[in-house]
């Protein structure tokens, strides 16, 4: 309150800064007053990315300017006027939406009779009033929907102003969210742009700032120095809420490193007169263009090659953020492949379950592609990952990530595996060597810091179904201690419906034969290495003197267990297996089947016996044992 001390206040106090309590005029507080209200209000804010700002409740929102009141508002953003609610009148609105570029007005001119209402873009009031080609051009851009917008990360100033100009009470509401930033701090900042997936990328990037010094003026002289001092980094927008804090440290040489959407904070011993030059160590000739609302100009070493790309003679107060941007050459742009297949001799049509993180975080509703008929990418068709980041793939199936930025790295683990599968193997092929890894059950790698030539980074993901072992003893059915040479068998895989796969031409065991697995003088013939399914064990040849089966025995082989069915699918007999087996042989113990009436195999003619008996080749002896029981002897 600007009174004059020892002056008498009114009964109705108001805020009057312009006036003393009695003017030259002769107005005073005890008369008809007329004195005048007035504000005025300036800070440099930066434009968010889409101009939307996070609260902080993380929730997005348009950045808006918004006024209520009268009389006169002017409002001047670079020092361009953008606003101009000028003339005596009731509160009327006015705002400037800084994510559509709309400027509104209501009541223009004080036509409150015709609600005279006022939309114009932001970008057309800047153009009338005075704003340059070159201002234009390298500060706006349109929207998704085609609308002139700030460019993202641009630094404008905001200089507000306003006056009530009537003798009586006043209006003045105003809200905005904009994000400042302060004029005596330097503030660099990171952005991939054109990949798919930038946000969860943690590609490192190199900076350095160099400053000129002050003098006593604060004026900078001489050449540049590194920046000395502490620094913060943050992940974010300056001037924004949600702005988390990365890291904090200091430095003597200027130099620190940052990652996509990330900016450092460099306050120390920086005055809004302070000049500076910020500097992209690295080439990137063929990854990346690298741009920033200044120029960039590309810095080189003494033999000519490009070792950087720099941004100078800045000042502060004028422009307190460098905003680096690299946008990915799509020509050269990389892919994280990711492909399923089965080992040989195994197959599958299961669906598996796929864990993919991409720079450290779960590639939670990630994009990706997935193959055409032809074997190429399916760029029409893009897919999502499920908000854990997985994904679902079959044996066969190929997708891509893509594009990805050099130095991303990525974590590719299978989950949820059934039981009935060997732990899974993995193979990556053109990724950083020194850190590439397939221990703890999964691939973890990093996209190669330079362009290769396969441009993909490719992991394979081999399944392969576990594995058991039985061998089996041909009897005579009379008498279980006459064991039978020169009996033959095949076991082809079969399906839930226990008919014989029909993609299938040749027997699973023995593998690339044709004449079968005979029984030697001991009568036992031995399975090795089969994957655990549906089977059909067909005798192809009968010993000399007996009948040959006309139906084939059904065989299980599951987790822990090798089970044998008649045709009718009655149970035979079952052979408990150990409880290893992780992608290894699991391999039974022998055992006998104690009663003959239930080693009954019903086949055509009820003739024949076998006795199965479990034994292991890998690990330790397996057998299962059957009796085909009612055989009668025949001639071959």
């Amino acid at each position: 309150m600007p009174y004059k001390e020892n002056a008498t206040a009114p009964s109705d106090p108001k805020f009057l800064p312009f006036n003393d309590l009695d003017d030259q005029r002769g107005n005073s507080l005890r008369g008809n007053a007329n004195f005048h209200f007035g504000m005025t209000m300036d800070f440099q804010f930066l434009q968010p990315k889409n101009g939307k700002v996070t609260d902080r409740n993380n929730r997005q929102q348009d950045m808006v300017f918004e006024f209520r009141g009268d009389d006169d508002v002017w409002l001047f953003i670079d020092g361009i006027l953008v606003l101009d609610m000028g003339g005596i009148h009731d509160a009327y609105e006015g705002s400037v939406n800084f994510a559509d570029g709309e400027v509104y007005i209501e009541h223009v001119n004080g036509n409150e009779a015709n609600n005279n209402q006022k939309i114009e873009n932001l970008y057309n009031i800047m153009r009338r009033n005075g704003a340059s080609y070159e201002y234009l051009r390298d500060n706006f851009e349109k929207n998704e929907k085609g609308q002139w917008i700030f460019k993202d990360y641009t630094t404008h100033t905001f200089n507000y102003y306003y006056l009530e100009r009537g003798a009586g009470g006043s209006n003045c509401k105003i809200k905005f969210n904009l994000q400042s930033i302060p004029d005596d701090t330097i503030y660099v900042g990171k952005q991939i742009t054109k990949a798919n997936v930038p946000d969860f990328s943690d590609a490192k990037f190199d900076f350095l700032v160099e400053v000129k010094p002050l003098d006593k003026d604060g004026q900078p002289y001489g050449d540049y120095a590194p920046y000395s001092g502490s620094y913060k980094i943050y992940r974010g927008t300056p001037g924004a809420p949600d702005a988390e804090l990365i890291s904090e440290g200091s430095t003597t040489h200027g130099k620190f490193t940052l990652q996509h959407n990330q900016y450092a904070e460099l306050p120390d011993k920086v005055k809004a007169t302070t000049q500076y030059r910020v500097t992209e160590l690295g080439a990137y000739s063929d990854q990346y263009e690298i741009t920033s609302v200044d120029t960039v100009t590309k810095v080189y070493d003494d033999h000519g090659n490009v070792i950087g790309h720099r941004v100078d003679d800045l000042i502060v107060g004028e422009a307190p953020f460098a905003l680096f941007e690299n946008a990915i050459y799509a020509e050269n742009a990389n892919s994280l492949v990711i492909t399923k297949e089965m080992a040989p001799g195994h197959s599958s049509d299961d669906e598996f379950t796929v864990a993919i993180k991409i720079g450290g975080e779960p590639y939670a509703s990630g994009v990706y592609y997935g193959q055409t008929q032809g074997g190429g990418i399916d760029n029409e068709n893009p897919k999502q990952a499920d908000d854990q980041g997985y994904v679902k793939m079959r044996a066969g199936e190929t997708i891509y990530i893509m594009p990805l930025p050099w130095g991303t790295t990525f974590e590719v683990d299978e989950v949820n595996l059934a039981p009935e599968y060997a732990e899974e193997a993995y193979a990556i092929e053109d990724a950083e060597k020194d850190s590439v890894s397939t221990d703890d059950g999964k691939a973890v790698g990093q996209i190669p810091l330079t362009v290769t030539a396969s441009k993909q980074t490719t992991v394979t993901i081999t399944n392969a179904l576990k594995v058991a072992s039985f061998t089996f003893t041909k009897v005579d059915a009379d008498s279980n201690d006459t064991l039978l040479a020169g009996a033959k068998f095949e076991l082809w895989p079969a399906g839930d419906d226990w008919v014989k796969d029909s993609n299938v031409d040749k027997p699973l065991y023995p593998t690339y034969q044709d004449n079968g697995e005979s029984t030697g003088q001991d009568g036992n013939a031995t399975f090795t290495d089969i994957p655990f399914g549906n089977y059909l064990l067909y005798e192809v040849k009968a010993p000399a003197g007996y009948k040959l089966p006309t139906d084939p025995v059904r065989v299980t082989v599951e987790v822990g267990m090798v089970t044998f069915y008649n045709v009718e699918g009655d149970k035979i007999d079952e052979i408990q297996l150990p409880s290893g087996g992780e992608g290894e042989d699991s391999t039974g113990e022998a055992a006998t089947i104690p009663n003959k009436e239930q080693e009954k195999l019903p086949v055509a003619g009820g003739m024949g016996a076998i006795w199965f008996s479990a034994g292991g080749l890998a690990l330790a002896s397996a057998a299962a044992l059957l009796y085909f029981k009612q055989r009668k002897k025949g001639e071959e």
